[in-house]
């Protein structure tokens, strides 16, 4: 098979240092819209700890995508990488180095790092990080082991409602707030759907070895808010 082979054979390079490059120029008529559009750049890559390319464990190359952005009207574009794949197989898309096999950056967050457990990571500074699934009929956010959607929350766009399902049952180990955005009173439904006859129930748990005569173990209160704009506990 034909080969397209772009060889570097310069000594001493260190991590981050360029091999070579495919660019693609053009020109618009405008002297401000001529020139290098985009490119690949691939690169000398160290992912462990050193810099320096020495033979070491770690080490390979890496490509780099570029693509160009005019910001105003007739103003220059500015080449800028875009999206990094790494000689460990991650994929960074605004970083150049990404924490795992896809990282998507759209600013950086002081003092985030990497994770072995983590496959994806969504990071934005200063805003909120959101994940749009956008369907007509509905979405499944699934998890599956040797068995598939063993657990799942899901949205069902016919009835506007959100489910939680799972193979025993789905803990919350802090608050679960129920709020409605429609004239309908919000509601907590608990309704055993299978076709034998146990009943569904709210259970209290208090959790301690060291229950002492006079404990509350849980407790059901009716809250408002004031007419100074506070929440207050209007009984118990």
């Amino acid at each position: 098979n034909a080969t397209l082979n772009i060889k570097n054979s310069s000594d001493g390079l260190s991590d981050e240092g360029e091999i070579g490059a495919i660019e693609f120029e053009g020109n618009d008529g405008s002297t401000n819209r001529a020139g290098v559009m985009s490119k690949i750049v691939a690169r000398y890559s160290d992912t462990g700890s050193g810099d320096a390319i020495d033979g070491s464990a770690n080490e390979g190359g890496s490509l780099g995508f570029f693509t160009s952005i005019a910001t105003s009207v007739g103003g220059s574009q500015t080449l800028a990488e875009k999206m990094r794949i790494e000689n460990n197989g991650n994929v960074g898309i605004g970083v150049s180095s990404p924490y795992n096999l896809l990282h998507i950056r759209k600013s950086a967050v002081s003092g985030s790092d990497s994770h072995d457990d983590d496959l994806l990571v969504i990071e934005e500074n200063g805003d909120h990080c959101n994940i749009n699934m956008i369907s007509d009929t509905g979405s499944y956010l699934m998890w599956s082991d040797a068995t598939r959607n063993v657990a799942n929350i899901n949205y069902q766009h016919s009835s506007g409602e959100m489910g939680f399902t799972a193979e025993t049952r789905f803990e919350f180990n802090k608050d679960l707030k129920v709020t409605s955005g429609v004239s309908e009173e919000p509601a907590i439904i608990i309704e055993n759907t299978n076709s034998d006859t146990t009943a569904g129930e709210l259970l209290f748990f208090k959790n301690t070895t060291d229950e002492a005569n006079g404990d509350d173990l849980g407790n059901i209160r009716f809250n408002g808010i004031n007419s100074a704009g506070s929440q207050k506990n209007y009984l118990q």
